[in-house]
């Protein structure tokens, strides 16, 4: 292991070796937490190269943060991806603003633009966008305009699909029954030429579908699969569903499959293709996670489970919380959290998030973790695990997640890491 200092950045390289050929290097390209410990998630990543009529305009990488300071905001960096020097680009966000959950790049007729997606306890989240890479605009109401109480406080899946941006929101708090909604975005313009915040957006599934009910907490993932949209759920009373609709439009979508693929699995997190699979990495608090596949996902019969229940690790690995192929769809990747870091008499080989990789999908070989050549939470078990990751230009990137439990000011920020090839 080696220290660099390079452009004040601290730069951590771990290779992995087995017998004479490398595996795997992780490289760590931001400094903790970006400055402030209390950046504890890398919530969302993007890629985002902005339109420029005067010059080439470089290719970013653009992380938005969870903080955890109640009297700070969370914030929106972005790193060129040719000299890996990073700014704080921030949005001017309300104070209650507590994360970005979601980055997504979407072009229309208006132009090429970063949108992202808050979570805003107290106000309602909002939907930002960029043309130019720094300067922000609202482009929605607080909650979208609706009278949710908790369910439109935060943005959580985010998908481009047939021209229309899709965002789903989620309710975190589980004593509050509230189902949530999925809104779609076409940018519509009042007479002034200004955005129409309120009719740009259409939901498209909302709490009085009878569709869904109110123990349906989240759209936590949206992805289209052979020309068909499926937005999947959390539901930590009934089991996560998985609700499909070929156009998307209102009244259109059907329950695919319910009840926790016949398991009563709570969360689904997060939603991948891979070599011709939809694939659905889960998460229970009792029973760890679970990878679920189908090549006929319209079929509730079709899930087949990927491996032992969390891959045999135990229940402290509750999420497979990221998933990525590879634009060579040679290599695909998931990060499972593992929830002995908040547990301080818990081995410290066996803290911090674990990663796998896979080249057919059913075989798995895990490449950060105590069975691995690199240690749990690469090198940091307070890294517990990894909320976003992203392919830009044939590099991966992961934004790890620290442990939110650690009091304010205290523990550890959250990380940039990059596989070097």
């Amino acid at each position: 292991m080696k220290l660099i200092i390079t452009n004040f950045i601290l730069i951590l390289t771990i290779t992995i070796t087995s017998g004479n050929s490398i595996s795997e290097t992780f490289e760590k390209i931001s400094e903790t937490g970006f400055g402030d410990i209390n950046n504890r998630y890398t919530w969302s990543m993007c890629e985002f190269t902005p339109d420029s009529e005067d010059t080439e305009s470089p290719t970013f990488l653009y992380v938005g943060t969870k903080n955890k300071s109640f009297d700070k905001t969370s914030e929106i960096h972005r790193m060129n991806v040719n000299t890996e020097v990073w700014e704080n680009v921030t949005p001017d966000f309300n104070r209650y603003n507590q994360g970005v959950r979601a980055l997504i790049v979407y072009e229309n007729d208006f132009g090429k633009a970063l949108y992202a997606g808050t979570v805003n306890r107290k106000k309602g989240c909002l939907v930002y966008r960029t043309f130019n890479g720094t300067d922000w605009e609202p482009v929605s109401l607080a909650k979208f305009g609706t009278n949710a109480r908790s369910t439109c406080d935060s943005v959580r899946g985010a998908a481009v699909i047939d021209g229309f941006l899709y965002m789903g929101t989620v309710n975190d708090r589980r004593y509050i029954r509230e189902a949530p909604y999925l809104f779609r975005f076409k940018e519509i313009k009042t007479d002034s030429g200004e955005i129409d915040k309120k009719l740009s957006w259409e939901a498209v599934i909302k709490p009085s579908d009878s569709l869904i009910g109110r123990n349906h907490m989240a759209l936590a993932s949206i992805l289209q699969y052979n020309g068909v949209i499926y937005a999947a759920t959390w539901n930590h009373s009934n089991g996560a569903s998985i609700i499909a609709s070929e156009s998307g439009d209102s009244g259109e979508w059907e329950l695919v499959m319910e009840g926790g693929f016949g398991e009563h699995i709570t969360a689904e997190l997060t939603m991948a293709e891979h070599n011709g699979y939809l694939y659905c990495g889960t998460g229970d608090g009792g029973n760890g996670f679970n990878i679920f596949r189908s090549n006929s996902p319209m079929e509730s019969s079709s899930w087949e489970k990927i491996g032992d229940n969390n891959f045999g690790i135990g229940t402290p690995a509750k999420y497979a919380w990221s998933m990525l192929s590879r634009s060579d769809e040679k290599t695909f990747y998931c990060t499972v959290a593992i929830f002995n870091s908040f547990m301080p008499f818990a081995p410290a080989e066996k803290k911090g998030v674990h990663i796998y990789k896979s080249s057919d999908g059913v075989d798995w070989e895990q490449i950060v973790g105590p069975d691995s050549d690199t240690p749990a939470g690469i090198g940091n078990p307070d890294n517990f695990g990894i909320r976003s990751n992203v392919e830009i230009n044939g590099t991966v990137y992961f934004g790890t997640a620290a442990s939110p439990r650690s009091p304010q000011g205290f523990g550890h920020g959250c990380e940039i890491w990059k596989i070097v090839e």
